[in-house]
């Protein structure tokens, strides 16, 4: 039986705040306005139809790069072509570097303290009527 293993490894984020600040994804609204940037979106995203134009500054621009939401919560730090929404960087262009915040230990023992407290008010209340 034959096997092949995949060589290329990915730096894969689960934290936001820590992917954000290697790759430098640019969201700051008025930043990409002071770049030139036409913004149609408070997040500093772009869409399908403006992936030519990020390209294209990013060509004239080296320090400058592409990232793609390539689904909800992966982020990869390259130009996926496709129908996806882009962000500009300017930090670490590698492209090995992936976030998949979805799957953050911590997203689920949030998520469950989020469930846990809305019940012990609902309880609360319930307790309360009672006395």
């Amino acid at each position: 039986m034959a096997g092949a293993a995949y060589s290329s490894r990915i730096e894969l984020y689960t934290d936001c705040d820590g992917f954000e600040a290697r790759v430098g994804l640019i969201r700051n609204y008025y930043q990409l306005k002071f770049l030139d940037f036409d913004v149609q979106s408070f997040s500093g995203c772009f869409r399908l139809d403006s992936a030519a134009m990020l390209l294209e500054f990013c060509r004239v621009n080296p320090d400058f790069h592409v990232v793609s939401c390539v689904a909800p919560g992966r982020y990869v730090n390259y130009y996926e072509p496709g129908d996806h929404v882009y962000f500009l960087a300017d930090g670490d262009s590698d492209p090995s570097v992936v976030l998949n915040h979805l799957i953050s230990p911590e997203w689920q023992l949030e998520y469950e303290d989020s469930i846990c407290a809305a019940r012990a008010e609902l309880d609360k209340f319930r307790n309360h009527r009672k006395v």
